[in-house]
């Protein structure tokens, strides 16, 4: 059974950290590449110079800087069938005409959603922390050389006193 033709095509610095040296192993043993990874500029000025250069693949692997599948990619990409999407939402990414075309869609919302859950705790702990004010006060007078280094009930003034 022939494999399916498929397309790399996304920001040149997501590809490594999306689709590592496994998850492309993976990806090389069930997929028949049409070209070698492109980032969406180079995809579009491809396809400009060379309008039939997509018309055979079937899937396209992206996540962050993936073209938008417009009416003009899906025109270029005829046997296009699904998006193996490798970041969070595909509102950006996905249109009316892809998906009244019936393009499958696959992405990794799921696996995405801990990280940004993580950080954004990660946020909140460090603001009520008063780690912004911390910064923002170093950048302005330098490092603390005495005294406590976190704000508390006794030095709440020495911290504010680098806004006055």
């Amino acid at each position: 059974m022939p494999r399916p033709r498929a397309l790399l095509c996304l920001n040149d610095d997501s590809c490594d950290r999306i689709y590592g040296p496994a998850e492309r192993a993976g990806l090389d043993a069930r997929l028949d590449w049409v070209a070698t990874p492109l980032n969406a500029d180079d995809f579009r000025e491809r396809l400009a110079n060379e309008p039939a250069a997509f018309a055979d693949v079937q899937m396209l692997v992206s996540g962050w800087g993936c073209p938008v599948l417009d009416a003009d990619l899906l025109n270029a990409m005829p046997q296009l069938q699904a998006l193996f999407y490798g970041a969070g939402s595909i509102k950006r990414v996905m249109t009316d005409a892809a998906w009244d075309r019936g393009i499958r869609v696959t992405t990794a919302y799921a696996m995405n959603a801990v990280p940004v859950a993580e950080f954004t705790v990660s946020q909140i702990v460090f603001c009520l922390k008063w780690g912004y004010q911390h910064l923002w006060a170093t950048k302005k007078t330098g490092p603390c050389t005495g005294g406590p280094t976190s704000p508390g009930p006794t030095d709440q003034r020495s911290v504010w006193s680098h806004w006055a």
